[in-house]
């Protein structure tokens, strides 16, 4: 039986295990990109964007900080609901690709039949 037949609660697989995929900074805890103006990013691919700013190196995160952590588990499990077997290498795809293609950070963008390709 294949792992992704067994998971009844995405949430609860990611929480029993504290699981972080990918090699996005976005996606990994206490990881971030500080801009030339002193801007706080979660991802390189959205300096500048003031959409991707979660903060300032003055007066610290702010509330987008919080979306971001909180938007990739409900992305992998967006995924992990659909049975992808691509979850540990996309996460539930890339924010920027995401703002470019449905125009919003938090959405899923999804890579499966790309990877189904290769």
């Amino acid at each position: 039986m294949d792992l992704l037949d067994e998971i009844d609660e995405p949430l609860l697989l990611l929480k029993m295990y504290n699981l972080q995929f990918g090699l996005c900074n976005a996606k990994v805890a206490d990881s971030y990109i500080v801009g030339p103006d002193g801007s706080l990013y979660g991802c390189f691919s959205l300096v500048g964007y003031k959409e991707g700013k979660i903060g300032d190196i003055e007066e610290g995160f702010n509330f987008r900080y919080a979306e971001f952590l909180f938007s990739i588990d409900r992305k992998v499990v967006r995924c992990l609901e659909k049975k992808c077997p691509f979850v540990p290498l996309c996460t539930g795809g890339c924010f920027y690709h995401a703002y470019v293609e449905a125009g919003d950070l938090f959405e899923t963008a999804c890579l499966q039949s790309f990877y189904s390709e290769i």
